[in-house]
């Protein structure tokens, strides 16, 4: 599988997932929630927080309803995106800020001005699936030799297939993110076993855009099933006002996930030893031995009702291996040995 860097990171086999904190248009407006929810991210320890540019113009006409998970709260889908739209203003600073927080900025456009604005300030370029078959824009894009994180939502594998090869044009640094577009995902409409599908396919790195409300399920199946890349929808407060925030985890919640994220990749790594220094008390305490069960006098025999194959306990000397046990009875021993001791070999010499 080709690798992908962002920034001074690398995607693909046996590396870190590559964890996206998915802040998107949850800021409200607001620069200082801008500046929380990267504060959020940092916390959390994810390796990314993205934001999306977008202008309602460029994405909707005016008189566009909204879809009906939106509709019970508002009405026109061109208002309620206008009144989501980031200020240019602010892409500078946002990525500063992150660069001096340690952790990669990245943002999503959805029209070519959009991509020109942020050319100088991400790491990468994430294409939304809503934009998946967008020829114009993945062109554009793929020009400016930034690496590109694919949404394949709503997208058939042909279609897949013809923006993969677009870039390909230009340059081979692209991951795919397998998504189901619905707010809030159910899990079990999530067919997580088609990100081995898109990887076997595309040899690129590839994963998942959660849009379940669970923290834990999906990112943590997803690592073990092979994902580079993970990305999650997250929000200051479940309760403010947004269609985005009630879908989104909170900062608990995210920090949850890396923590699950990071524990189950340290879960996975093969040790050809398979017992832990950890575990080697264990071993001699719990592993069943030969053990006496009454004081056995030197010049006795062995047999089942002086000898049995018992968990040696902590403090007792522990006997040979239970496939040595009918070998051992009818055996004389050439020493006492005490009621609960181990008997070994040297219990045998001489005899």
């Amino acid at each position: 599988m080709l690798k992908v860097k962002i920034g001074e990171k690398n995607l693909g086999q046996n590396c870190p997932v590559y964890i996206v904190a998915e802040a998107g248009s949850n800021h409200n407006q607001n620069f200082n929630m801008a500046i929380k929810l990267i504060d959020a991210a940092v916390q959390a320890q994810a390796d990314a927080v993205k934001f999306q540019l977008f202008r309602a113009k460029q994405l909707y006409p005016r008189k566009a309803k909204t879809a009906t998970y939106l509709a019970k709260k508002y009405e026109n889908i061109f208002d309620l995106m206008k009144s989501m739209e980031m200020p240019v203003a602010w892409i500078e600073k946002l990525a500063k800020y992150c660069h001096q927080k340690k952790i990669d900025f990245l943002c999503t456009p959805f029209d070519e001005q959009t991509a020109d604005i942020l050319q100088n300030f991400v790491l990468a370029y994430k294409i939304a699936s809503s934009e998946c078959n967008h020829t114009e824009l993945i062109a554009h894009i793929a020009k400016k030799n930034t690496p590109i994180i694919l949404a394949t939502g709503l997208a058939q594998l042909g279609e897949i297939d013809e923006s993969v090869n677009l870039i390909r044009e230009y340059h081979d640094k692209i991951i795919l993110m397998h998504t189901i577009i619905n707010y809030p995902a159910r899990i079990e409409d999530t067919n997580l076993l088609y990100i081995k599908y898109l990887k076997n396919i595309f040899n690129c790195p590839c994963g998942l855009s959660d849009h379940s409300q669970d923290p834990i399920i999906l990112p943590v199946a997803s690592t073990v099933l092979g994902s580079n890349i993970i990305e999650k929808h997250f929000t200051l407060n479940k309760n403010l006002p947004g269609p985005d925030h009630q879908f989104g985890i909170d900062p608990a919640e995210l920090k949850a996930l890396v923590k699950a994220i990071r524990l189950t990749e340290a879960s996975l790594l093969f040790r050809q030893n398979k017992i832990l220094e950890i575990e080697k008390e264990f071993v001699k305490v719990s592993k069943r031995a030969i053990q006496s069960t009454r004081n056995i006098q030197k010049g006795d025999k062995l047999t089942k009702k002086n000898i049995a194959i018992l968990r040696p306990g902590k403090g007792v000397s522990s006997g040979l291996e239970p496939k040595y046990y009918n070998l051992l009875l009818n055996k004389i021993v050439n020493q006492n040995i005490n009621n609960g001791d181990g008997v070994t070999w040297n219990h045998l010499l001489n005899t």
